[in-house]
């Protein structure tokens, strides 16, 4: 299947429990082949984590993601496991079994009668995804731009590949065979990746670098070309673009993928599935990727084919109510464990109502038992502390002797912990290996502990160390002397051109976040440690101020009140002076140099800015009113660095917007910064717009001098009264999670959450900076 996409995509999740209001759905899957009137469904799942060469590095989560998305198929959307999924796993996917399985696919797909109801076919795979040179001659030769085939990497591969690698034109006649009939419905799941660009973070990559070099197009020999378009109806999911790399992300003591984590929660979360396009799905994951705590700067995943389309084609029938079963833990009647966890959406300082019968969630009449808060979340499940309302206040609770199951509503959703939750590691000297330790650890130096003393009278505590066996958002990895920091999942540097380490720097340090490109030295503890310190708020700042802007966004569905439109400028040049004569959105990712059409949504097709273009920002407003909003942009950089893009100088006044009006700002050009002091221009940045109906100055938000509260004497945002509560206005958030001004202690939770305060409003528009194709080639 050629696309500007590599063959990539992690898959992962965690196994979904059973769940009593599925019982109707599944049951009708317990019908034999006569009975069964529902449309065929096939599915083939390969997971490769166990490779019979040595020199092909393992990978941890292959078998989790299979069992997972396995599990999910059957529970949601009625595959039978004997009947309809054939499962090959490590020694099981060699690469004559991948072939076979394949076409026994296909031939299941010819042998339904002309009748039968348009089926629904899912291939996925989890491994290793690599390159290999494109075939000459023969059925598969297609004359690809840069001389090589993408490749699935089988279990009994060799690193230096050869024709046991299942080639992308493979999956693509396989594509083009099972739905030659116009009526199968394909979806094919691509949990790896192939080559791109360095990757720094502490979790695996899916990728066989086998080093090969593209074939200059003056080489190609002329070939007849074979169908590289996905048939009318498939569907393709990539885990990231082509120059991203997908990582692993840990998860409750086990490995998943990154996307397959996210997807598998998505899928058990929705309640509407049966609207649920391909594109939604993806606009959904990229969501929780910004939401979460470990992923910071995530690849992007991709689809494509017909987007439109309902995810497995899912209907009705496998769409679920909005409550969660929830059971007695033990003989404890002041907790309840709910069957759903993470995996489901679930977070700790969530609040759900309980209910003996599920009937009683939609009569306005009837009473609950009691409150629920989350304490604690799995994967696939979590425990709740019982409460009892007074007025505002909630007290602990203990429901009856009798009671054994009921069943838990959400009536606030809580995103989480804003702290940043720092992992220690620490290489062993003998060995090499890199194990975790705790901050009490003896081999930790003294120094370092105090880092996490960062409460005072005017700040809040906004770092924690890890818990035992828990993953935190970064990791201190100390060896010897020196210390970086790392992300906890992969991180992509989107072709940036990083600094070079001394030789001498140790190279488990490499490729981590120090001070001037230079890991820190602990020999000096002194300077190293306000170091880290600043370097741990510019991160934590950052990912606060995005999560923050997701968070409301998805409060407001995805529909803000102003939002934000990153425009494609036509420029002319003319006596050095360059005048703008034309401005559309900014729609395309598959061709950097021309728009695509206005239907591709801006989450399911990133946007791509390349070295030398132009660019500028609309903010449309979406209100019918009359009171204006005041409006800041910044913009931050894969490096976290935050800039303000509107208003021009630090500190003025933010600009007004009325009631159906457009502004733009700019034009822009991309271009890169030379000298000593110039800054990477390349890699994701996420634009954000804030809007107030109030005066706002968060321009002082900027990080290029990570201005101190405690002394820098004036700041703008104190004007704004913080009171002893839950936060009311973007102000007092702002304080609270990206200055970390104490604010008091919260309340156990606040009384109701409105859907988005009218006070406030957010957009984001994340985007990739990219340096020219010619320049990527180079480096």
């Amino acid at each position: 299947m050629r696309t500007n996409n590599r063959m990539m995509s992690y898959w992962s999740s965690v196994i979904f429990t059973g769940i009593l209001f599925l019982v109707a759905v599944s049951s009708c899957f317990a019908q034999n082949d006569t009975e069964n009137t529902n449309p065929p469904k096939f599915a083939l799942l390969i997971g490769v984590g166990n490779y019979q060469s040595e020199e092909i590095t393992d990978l941890d989560g292959c078998r989790n993601d299979v069992e997972a998305l396995h599990d999910v198929l059957v529970t949601r959307f009625g595959f039978d496991s004997d009947r309809d999924i054939i499962t090959l796993i490590d020694e099981q996917a060699t690469a004559l079994a991948i072939r076979q399985a394949m076409q026994t696919l296909v031939q299941k797909i010819k042998a339904l009668p002309e009748d039968s109801p348009a089926s629904q076919v899912i291939f996925h795979y989890s491994g290793h995804g690599s390159q290999v040179y494109d075939q000459l001659e023969g059925p598969l030769a297609d004359e690809p731009e840069d001389g090589l085939d993408e490749t699935l990497v089988p279990y009994d591969a060799v690193v230096q590949g050869s024709e046991t690698d299942i080639r992308d034109d493979e999956l693509n006649q396989f594509a083009q065979s099972i739905c030659a009939d116009n009526r199968t419905r394909l979806w094919i799941i691509l949990d790896s990746c192939h080559s791109g660009t360095a990757a720094r973070g502490t979790t695996k990559v899916r990728r066989l670098d086998r080093q090969l070099k593209p074939v200059p197009s003056s080489q190609h020999q002329t070939v007849q070309k074979s169908e590289t378009t996905l048939p009318q109806n498939a569907v393709a999911l990539y885990a990231c673009l082509s120059h991203q790399q997908e990582p692993e992300y840990p998860d409750g003591g086990k490995t998943f993928g990154l996307l397959s984590r996210f997807l598998v929660q998505v899928l058990n979360e929705k309640q509407s599935v049966s609207k649920l396009s391909y594109e939604m799905l993806v606009d959904e994951i990229i969501s929780r990727y910004r939401l979460d705590h470990k992923t910071m700067a995530a690849p992007t995943p991709r689809v494509e084919g017909n987007l439109r389309s309902i995810v497995c084609g899912a209907d009705r029938e496998t769409d679920i109510p909005q409550y969660w079963i929830t059971l007695a833990d033990g003989n404890r009647k002041d907790q309840v464990i709910l069957r759903a966890g993470s995996l489901h959406g679930l977070s700790v300082g969530s609040l759900y109502l309980l209910y003996e019968r599920p009937e009683q969630i939609f009569d306005q009449s009837a009473e609950p038992l009691s409150w629920l808060k989350v304490v604690e979340v799995a994967g696939t499940t979590a425990r709740a502390e019982v409460l009892q309302r007074f007025d505002e206040e909630f007290d602990s609770f203990r429901l009856p002797a009798s009671f054994e199951q009921g069943f838990a509503v959400e009536q606030y959703h809580h995103y989480g912990d804003y702290k940043t939750c720092l992992q220690l590691e620490f290489v062993e000297t003998d060995s090499g290996n890199i194990v975790a330790v705790s901050a009490e650890d003896s081999r930790v130096p003294e120094s370092l502990r105090e880092l996490f003393n960062t409460s005072s009278e005017s700040e809040t505590n906004w770092l924690r160390p890890a818990s035992q066996g828990e993953s935190g958002d970064l990791i201190l990895r100390i060896d010897g002397h020196y210390a970086a920091l790392f992300p906890i999942t992969g991180f992509n540097d989107e072709n940036q051109s990083q600094p070079q380490y001394r030789t001498s720097i140790p190279s488990t340090l490499r490729g981590g976040w120090g001070d001037a490109g230079e890991p820190f030295d602990l020999r000096t503890p002194l300077k190293t440690l306000p170091q880290i310190n600043q370097c741990l708020r510019r991160i934590t700042r950052a990912r606060n101020l995005i999560r923050i802007s997701e968070e409301n966004r998805s409060r407001q569905n995805n529909t803000p009140a102003v939002r934000l439109q990153l425009d494609r400028l036509a420029v002319e040049i003319s006596d050095g002076q360059a005048e703008i004569v034309g401005r559309s959105p900014w729609n395309s990712t598959s061709d950097l140099s021309q728009p695509t059409s206005d239907d591709v949504d801006r989450t399911t097709s990133p946007l791509i800015v390349q070295e030398d273009d132009y660019y500028d920002w609309s903010i449309i407003s979406e209100e019918s009113g009359t009171s204006p909003y005041y409006i800041t942009i910044l913009q931050i950089d894969a490096n976290m660095g935050i800039q303000t893009m509107l208003p021009w100088q630090r500190g003025d006044q933010a600009k007004l917007i009325y009631p159906g009006e457009t502004l733009q700002i700019g034009g822009f050009q991309l271009v890169s910064e030379t000298g000593e002091d110039a800054r990477t221009v390349f890699g994701p940045r996420w634009t954000i717009l804030l809007a107030t109906r109030e005066e706002n100055y968060f321009s002082m938000l900027e990080q290029d001098s990570l201005p101190n509260l405690r002394s820098s004497g004036i700041n703008p945002l104190s004007s704004h009264k913080v009171k002893n509560n839950s936060p009311s206005s973007l102000a007092e958030i702002l304080l609270q999670e990206t200055y970390f001004v104490t604010r008091g202690d919260r309340p156990l939770f606040q009384q109701k959450t409105k859907q988005y305060d009218t006070s406030w409003t957010v957009d984001i528009v994340q985007w990739i900076a990219m340096p020219q194709k010619k320049r990527i080639s180079q480096e």
